[in-house]
């Protein structure tokens, strides 16, 4: 692949009864993760330099690129016969100097670089008839992201808008080359696949053939709209392409060309996983992410739509095969299937922005009752998974904003509804925290409106909330410091949840039964937020 000036090339190695080449494809995309496409944009040709290093970056993504490749080929129909990607030395040029083949022909077009593709399939394939230091290999396969321009040689096929070029049946021949003009992010798999499947022999589906290319299998013509019969046919070799290709196998062992039987390279055997936001973002840059037009999340397997940089238009890419479909799951060849390994109850991650209210702001901003409202909690999945409360029935605690403990136990004259229901994260104490110590009046204290206090200020003491209850008895948390701000935990384990009422916490009732410091059964008058008074109370002394 190349990053404005050059190529990148690879080489395939032969094994039994196995076709190898290397390929990136950019039709029906099938995998890859955010480095291997940065990696890719840097792929650009063959390079003295790049030893058989299987680590480097490079090869890495080369190798992911085979792998999709060799799953590809192995919906082909062979009688017994399988073909088998194995990848030899992908070569990286990052110099003119080392890809004139290349650079010798393109035409700059304002930003654009074009280049004739049947120029450069002949330049190429030249190149390598001409090098003497190249490993041994059944197919060798140039990627490059200059734009390639279309031919209208009748001997030369080449793929809708010539997004790749290949001679047809030449493996084990001379002439065994392609092109793949690859624009990153894993999108050009299928038109490395399309274009290996022309040097087999193949030719496209409908050319004086039964099979129709609309049906959309790997030897369409071209983009044809997807039905739910088709969907899954972007990674699957047609019926007639497999006769093609049996065809031409057939043809080599009679010809004794057996350059297919000599297995070289290393076979590849990778498990990778992406998301759909790295997918996006490599591929129409910085600011795109997916979009949310989905009812599943297994729908993003083949139809994952990226949201284009500060803009509302949403286009179309294909998933990769690895890319986090649901718990658990991710995608191969379209399918959403079960994952090895790992957590993707949020595939997509956080959406980068969202519009709330009229305004732009961002996931972490939203506050947690937003989450009840379907198209946040899929846009903002990761933040709203941190905000769960882990309360039954009251997932993401309060559904609204400004609810008042105070109001616990009533109804909303409106709608009818229960209080403690809309405001089930007030009414439950969700998130309270027990302060360890603190004066009971004074600079950090508790205010609270009883003549208690005066003794318990008299006292001196610096309380904690066991010590505070145990000195004033349990109605102290009726007062809405203490049960609010101060010993929210320690009053909610006391409540009797049987009895409660008015305030969610309590009995309609008030206790006029504060302990005395020095008497405990000294009883003291007290009206706390309009209770009427009542021998019981919620605390029971």
């Amino acid at each position: 692949m190349d990053d404005g000036d050059g190529g990148g090339g690879c080489v395939g190695g032969g094994g039994d009864d196995d076709d190898d080449d290397d390929d990136d494809d950019d039709d029906d995309d099938d995998d890859d993760d955010d480095d291997d496409h940065d990696d890719d944009d840097d792929e650009d040709n063959d390079d003295e330099n790049s030893e058989n290093d299987n680590t480097q970056p490079h090869c890495i993504v080369f190798s992911i690129i085979s792998l999709q490749v060799d799953m590809r080929l192995k919906t082909l129909s062979l009688s017994g016969t399988k073909l088998n990607v194995r990848m030899v030395t992908p070569f990286l040029s990052t110099e003119p100097s080392t890809s004139e083949y290349i650079e010798s022909i393109k035409v700059s077009a304002g930003s654009v670089t074009k280049v004739s593709a049947p120029t450069l399939l002949e330049t190429f394939n030249k190149w390598v008839t001409e090098q003497t230091t190249l490993p041994n290999h059944d197919h060798a396969m140039l990627f490059t992201s200059y734009d390639l321009i279309p031919s209208l040689d009748p001997n030369i096929v080449t793929t809708n808008n010539t997004r790749g070029l290949a001679y047809i049946g030449t493996v084990c021949r001379d002439q065994s080359v392609s092109l793949v003009e690859d624009l990153g992010a894993f999108q050009s798999e299928n038109v490395a696949t399309h274009e290996l499947g022309h040097s087999l022999g193949a030719l496209h589906d409908g050319d004086n053939n039964l099979c129709r290319s609309n049906d959309r299998f790997l030897m369409s013509t071209g983009s044809f709209p997807q039905t739910p019969t088709n969907a899954l046919h972007p990674w699957l070799f047609s019926s007639c392409s497999s006769t093609y290709i049996a065809q031409y196998l057939s043809q080599l062992r009679q010809d004794s060309r057996e350059c297919l039987l000599d297995a070289s390279g290393t076979e590849v055997n990778t498990t990778i996983t992406v998301t759909a936001q790295t997918i996006c973002e490599n591929f129409f840059g910085d600011g795109a992410f997916p979009c949310r037009n989905f009812t599943d999340f297994s729908e993003i397997c083949t139809d994952l739509y990226c949201r284009l940089p500060n803009t509302s238009v949403c286009q179309r890419v294909v998933s990769a095969s690895g890319t986090c479909c649901g718990n658990g799951k991710m995608c191969v060849a379209g399918n959403c299937t079960d994952a090895p390994d790992g957590d993707y109850e949020c595939p997509l991650g956080d959406q980068p922005s969202i519009t709330l209210n009229g305004e732009m702001t961002t996931c972490a901003a939203l506050n947690a009752s937003y989450c009840y409202v379907e198209d946040l909690s899929k846009a903002c999945c990761a933040t709203c998974q941190d905000l769960q409360s882990g309360l039954d029935g009251c997932l993401y605690g309060d559904k609204q904003l400004g609810c008042q403990l105070s109001q616990c136990g009533t109804t909303f004259a409106t709608s009818g509804l229960s209080y403690n229901f809309i405001c089930c994260g007030t009414c439950n104490n969700i998130g309270c925290v027990d302060k360890t110590s603190f004066n009971v009046a004074g600079e950090g204290g508790i205010e609270i409106v009883s003549a208690f206090v005066n003794e318990l200020m008299n006292r001196g003491t610096n309380y904690d909330c066991s010590g505070l209850i145990d000195e004033a008895g349990k109605y102290i948390c009726y007062e809405e410091p203490v049960h609010v701000e101060f010993c929210c935990q320690e009053c909610e384990r006391l409540r009797d949840k049987e009895n409660e009422g008015i305030g969610g916490y309590y009995r309609n009732t008030n206790t006029n039964n504060y302990r005395s410091v020095n008497d405990n059964k000294h009883p003291r008058s007290h009206n706390h937020h309009g209770f009427c008074n009542h021998d019981q109370a919620v605390y029971d002394r």
